[in-house]
């Protein structure tokens, strides 16, 4: 059996190494809220020089729930 392939999570431009770690830091709520309003609720970011999944509301955790 071969496995799905998998798809890439929506995500913006961000500076190498920096990525959207300041933004973040500053507000981190308003910067998923933004985020979430701009990519939906299942997006990525690169904050602490890492990408990082992000699942912003119910309609995300809705998303994995229905995955499983």
């Amino acid at each position: 059996m071969t496995a799905k392939p998998t798809r890439e999570l929506p995500a913006r431009f961000s500076l190498p190494f920096i990525g959207d770690t300041l933004a973040f830091v500053r507000d981190p709520a308003g910067f998923l809220q933004k985020r979430a309003s701009e990519l939906g609720p299942v997006f990525r970011i690169d904050v602490f020089g890492a990408p990082t999944a992000c699942f912003v509301g119910p309609e995300a955790f809705a998303l994995v729930r229905r995955a499983s």
